[in-house]
């Protein structure tokens, strides 16, 4: 790192084990999706304040995926809330807003914004883009997602293996992030992986 020194945050729980950043340049805001459902504030190592999402009504379940929203009057923190299939809006200090999506999105576990779009990644096949009063104005998805226990990934007889990933069909859409085209790189969570661009059209 070219002579730099690391530095690590302080696990805020015993449990952590994160899953999302996001900055505003100075603040980071993560996500403990996998340890205790929890987001966190940081200012520089100082641990600002942290939210069980139980101000919205419901508990995190899994916040997976977070980014600034710059589009408003004020900034806000959206945060991917994978297990209650919604996305949940919180004030840069910690305060609840507001929650949408849960009518449509099955699994949000990315977030980004282009422009004046939200765009979501759906571990179960999707790609979704949301606009500024939350209406949906675009999806790429995939309805046949199996139940099979070993999903994103095949069988072939007693083996775990790779799956078909013949675009542009997507298996299982983890991270994602806007271009400077305008284009979308979306990463898949599978045996062999994928990064793939898209290059979103809608009317």
């Amino acid at each position: 790192m070219g002579g730099a020194l690391p530095r690590e945050l302080e696990p805020p729980t015993v449990s952590w084990r994160p899953t999302a950043v996001a900055t505003d340049g100075s603040r980071v805001w993560v996500a403990d999706g996998y340890g205790d459902n929890l987001v966190h504030a940081f200012d520089d190592d100082t641990l600002l304040w942290t939210t069980d999402g139980s101000a919205s009504g419901t508990m995190l379940s899994t916040p997976h995926g977070l980014v600034v929203d710059p589009r408003g009057a004020e900034p806000r923190l959206l945060v991917a809330d994978r297990g209650n299939h919604r996305i949940v809006a919180l004030t840069l200090g910690g305060e609840y807003l507001d929650t949408f999506g849960h009518d449509v999105l099955t699994s949000p576990s990315g977030l980004t914004i282009a422009g004046e779009i939200l765009w979501v990644s759906e571990l179960f096949a999707a790609v979704v883009g949301v606009n500024r009063v939350a209406d949906i104005i675009a999806s790429v998805r995939d309805a046949s997602v199996p139940a099979d226990t070993v999903w994103p990934n095949a069988r072939a007889g007693d083996q775990v293996t790779a799956p078909d990933l013949t675009l542009p069909q997507l298996r299982s859409p983890h991270g994602i992030a806007a271009l400077a085209t305008g284009e979308l790189l979306v990463t898949e969570w599978v045996i062999g992986g994928r990064a793939t661009i898209l290059s979103p059209i809608w009317h």
